[in-house]
């Protein structure tokens, strides 16, 4: 059983990271599938329809599931952040007790 909490903030930043391109993605995964529909690019015209026909159907949700990413990685940035913070004061805090007591580097 464990008896604390640990974070490894470089694995928490690659999180941020991940949510921030795969939001980039999509973004780009969506506007690359209505253009090429809506200019008749992919083949022939079934597939063309076939494909404007996902983009519509897509659209909606593919948009939520984007938001959603980017408002999760707003709040894994500002998580960060916080550890961050936390683990620069407590850094501060122990060498100022180490110098107090002439210990430590």
């Amino acid at each position: 059983m464990a008896n604390f909490f640990q974070v490894d903030l470089s694995v928490l930043g690659r999180f941020s990271d991940a949510l921030d391109s795969s939001v980039t993605q999509m973004a780009e995964a969506l506007e690359a599938l209505e253009d090429a529909s809506r200019a008749g690019e992919l083949g022939t015209p079934a597939l063309n329809q076939a494909a404007h026909d996902f983009q519509h159907a897509w659209h909606y949700g593919m948009t939520q599931i984007r938001s959603k990413a980017q408002e999760v990685g707003e709040h894994v940035d500002q998580t960060l952040a916080a550890y961050e913070q936390v683990e620069a004061a407590a850094t501060a805090d122990m060498r100022t007790i180490q110098a107090e007591l002439g210990v430590g580097a």
